[in-house]
């Protein structure tokens, strides 16, 4: 509904090319399958379904749930292999996540050789400002349209890799082989492109032999005294 006061003779224009726009838009749309990601996760790990699941997970941001899932994986025995992976996956979340966060949350400006904001049909640059309600001292960044775009590819690609983790091992392995059925006769590993699964099937290493705990040294009863009244 929109409010009774609003110009209808006016287009309003937020200053920023079409392609720019479409790169912030799938950014946006490819975060919010990430995310979506995680909470599967979440479920599979603590034996939710996804009745019970919501009710549990449904005010956590991304970032706790990617720390509740680790400590999940590993509370519930998960295989060395995959709480390894998550490590890796979640170290990667960290990085593109606050770089999403700055493309989608923070005010963009075109700009001129100079650094001066002007149209965007007279820019040569791109840049993100941190907002004034953010009391965080952070410098601008600068972003080209290339690198958005570059940074949609790369949350897709973890995106991916993530939701191996929201299958259990043998929805995953018949998946997987599925795929591979279906794959032109060239392609070996085709299901690798769309569920990729480095740790799937690597056994945890054997247990390290515990050392012998050496025997306490017990001494002889020493014999009882009489003693006469």
């Amino acid at each position: 509904m929109a409010l009774p006061d609003k110009p209808s003779i006016i287009k309003w224009d937020v200053g920023l090319p079409d392609q720019l726009l479409q790169a912030i838009g799938q950014l946006s749309v490819s975060t919010a399958q990430l995310e979506e990601t995680l909470h599967l996760i979440f479920w599979r790990f603590a034996g939710l379904t996804h009745q019970t699941g919501p009710i549990v997970t449904d005010n956590l941001n991304p970032k706790r749930l990617s720390e509740d899932i680790q400590h999940l994986a590993k509370k519930t025995n998960q295989p060395k292999a995959v709480c390894e992976d998550l490590e890796i996956l979640f170290a990667e979340f960290n990085v593109l996540n606050q770089t999403r966060n700055q493309c989608v949350h923070w005010n963009w400006v075109a700009l001129d050789v100079d650094g001066k904001s002007v149209p965007h049909e007279l820019a040569n640059k791109y840049q993100v400002n941190r907002p004034r309600y953010d009391r965080k001292a952070k410098p601008p960044k600068a972003f080209t349209i290339e690198e958005v775009r570059t940074l949609c590819d790369d949350i897709a690609w973890l995106q991916r890799r993530l939701e191996a983790h929201a299958m259990t091992p043998d929805e995953l392995r018949k998946t997987r082989g599925e795929i591979d059925a279906d794959a032109p006769p060239l392609t070996r590993m085709f299901a690798d492109l769309f569920f990729p699964a480095p740790w799937l099937d690597i056994p945890d290493p054997p247990a390290q032999p515990q050392s012998p705990v050496p025997e306490a040294q017990t001494q002889p009863p020493r014999p009882l005294r009489s003693f006469r009244g």
